[in-house]
């Protein structure tokens, strides 16, 4: 007996979308197990996070209950506690960030103050300056030389005296109000919504000391000497914006104060060994 397949490619493309169909089935078994699995991990997570918040809320609770029970009628603190004195410690720490905070000084602003304090007409390098913020002072290692900056001749005594002179008569202000648009303000603005004038340095602090000659690089004669002075509290004060430094000749705003010039700072000179350098120095130093 004899049977004929009259349609092979119908059964031959049924068999291969069967099993495409397989494959399809198999396949969206897999992903929504997958999905079944991340769910109740998902599950999971979200009840344990339940769970522990649940636990550390409860613990807080008894905590801050047990501390209250520990506080008298007088308010003194009772520590029946192991770990009472290790909170409150933190606690303490914790409050005095704002303490902290409000006695934030702002040392940058030397560098405005330096600009400021050098007197135009003497030619005075700094070799070298040191701030003691215990004591707020501020110590300059200076110099003289013989030239002023447009090449005249200059006393290096004359110009110690005019540059303590100048320190003494710099003053300083800051913004009391809004320091907003500051760079556009004209005098009158400034003393409308500035602070008034306040002496920079703490009155009869300033002194010299060290006062020597010494040759620079290229050989001139340097008259060396040290100045020391106490700021005043509030110029260092970061809480104080808009703060300005204002000398006899120059201003200087130290919250804008991005440059620092390079021309103020030079390297100390070296000693000079000629006969008559001792006793020049303790001349220039008597007649301040």
């Amino acid at each position: 007996m004899f049977e004929l397949n009259l349609v092979p490619d119908i059964k031959r493309e049924f068999l291969r979308k069967r099993k495409v169909r397989t494959i399809v089935t198999f396949a969206c078994i897999i992903v929504a197990a997958a999905a079944i699995v991340v769910t109740a991990l998902l599950g999971i997570t979200v009840g344990t996070q339940a769970v522990t918040a649940g636990v550390v809320d409860g613990n807080i609770d008894s905590n801050y209950t047990a501390m209250l029970r520990a506080v008298g009628s007088s308010g003194d603190i009772t520590l029946n506690r192991s770990d009472t004195e290790q909170i409150l410690t933190l606690q303490r720490q914790l409050q005095g960030l704002a303490s902290q905070a409000a006695t934030k000084t702002d040392p940058s602003r030397i560098f405005a103050i330096l600009d400021t304090i050098l007197p135009p007409n003497f030619k005075i390098d700094i070799s070298e300056i040191r701030y003691d913020a215990e004591l707020a002072t501020l110590a300059i290692d200076g110099q003289a030389g013989t030239y002023d900056q447009e090449g005249r001749e200059q006393n290096g005594s004359q110009a110690l005296a005019g540059f303590e002179e100048t320190i003494k008569r710099t003053n300083y202000r800051f913004c009391s109000f809004d320091c907003e648009n500051m760079s556009t303000w004209t005098e009158q603005d400034k003393q409308n919504n500035m602070t008034a004038l306040t002496p920079l340095i703490v009155q009869d602090s300033i002194s010299h000391s060290d006062v020597s000659y010494g040759r620079s690089f290229d050989g001139s004669l340097m008259l060396r000497f040290t100045v020391t002075f106490v700021l005043d509290a509030g110029v260092l004060d970061f809480n104080n914006k808009g703060m300005e430094i204002v000398a006899p000749t120059k201003q200087n705003v130290t919250d804008s104060y991005v440059q620092i010039r390079d021309d103020i700072f030079a390297e100390r000179a070296q000693d000079d060994t000629s006969e008559n350098a001792g006793g020049a120095a303790d001349s220039a130093a008597g007649g301040q």
